[in-house]
């Protein structure tokens, strides 16, 4: 079913709930399992079918319903979907040969209208379907703690505010310096917290909060808080700089 009707809802492998095959090629797949059913090539069938079937599996052996069905899991069943595909062309083809030039001209329609279809999922489907429209907040995170001074500690404060961004993990992949990377828990954070950090120090939230934590309140005045965001405008997170100019609040 995922193949021709409702595919992966997860947005990392395929467009979100698109059937992991284009109509043209679901279509070719299926007359490529009717090619492997005729008499002369069905002593093929167990070679093709039952690994077919099998890669399929590891999409069923999850808990979370959601995540059924998988591209990413059913990704071995690839090549026997993709000979399934071919096998449906080479049959067309047969069967046009008594047209003299069909065959090659029904070849070269067929692979163009998969291409088209595959262009469109890709540049009108799955790139516009993206997360936060294909805000990449991780990346701007690490650009920005790149831009200062080599120095300074950078500690993100929570994390996966918007549609499951930014991933920590990511973000430091993307720093010149990792090691001056820290991650904070919301429920960590007080102004006790701040007094005790090392400046230069750099905070990295939320854009929809206005502090890191409500209980930093009385030491609100302790960050210079900007706002940050995307070339596109839209808002991606709130950074502060931590400038202690009092005792640390009681």
């Amino acid at each position: 079913m995922s193949l021709h009707f409702h595919g992966d809802a997860v947005f990392r492998s395929n467009p979100a709930g698109r059937p992991h095959l284009d109509a043209v090629s679901g279509i070719l797949f299926l007359l490529g399992v009717v090619f492997w059913l005729l008499p002369e090539h069905r002593k093929w069938c167990p070679a093709i079918f039952v690994p077919f079937l099998l890669q399929h599996v590891p999409s069923i052996l999850v808990r979370a319903s959601v995540e059924v069905p998988s591209a990413s899991r059913t990704l071995g069943a690839a090549p026997e979907a993709y000979l399934l595909v071919a096998s449906g062309v080479l049959l067309l083809i047969r069967l046009s040969a008594p047209l003299r030039g069909a065959s090659a001209a029904l070849a070269v329609v067929l692979l163009a209208a998969i291409l088209g279809a595959n262009v469109q999922r890709f540049f009108w489907a799955y790139i516009p379907g993206l997360p936060y429209g294909n805000t990449p907040i991780g990346a701007l995170v690490a650009s920005y703690a790149n831009d200062l001074p080599p120095e300074t500690d950078v500690y993100l404060v929570g994390c996966c505010w918007k549609d499951g961004m930014p991933e920590p993990k990511g973000i430091a992949f993307g720093l010149h310096r990792p090691r001056r990377f820290h991650r904070l828990e919301k429920g960590e954070v007080s102004c006790e917290t701040l007094g005790r950090l090392p400046e230069p120090a750099v905070l990295v939230w939320d854009f929809a909060a206005p502090l890191p934590g409500a209980a930093l309140a009385p030491c609100a005045a302790w960050l210079s808080v900007s706002h940050h965001a995307s070339p596109g405008g839209r808002p991606v997170f709130n950074a502060a700089q931590l400038r202690r100019g009092e005792p640390t609040p009681r």
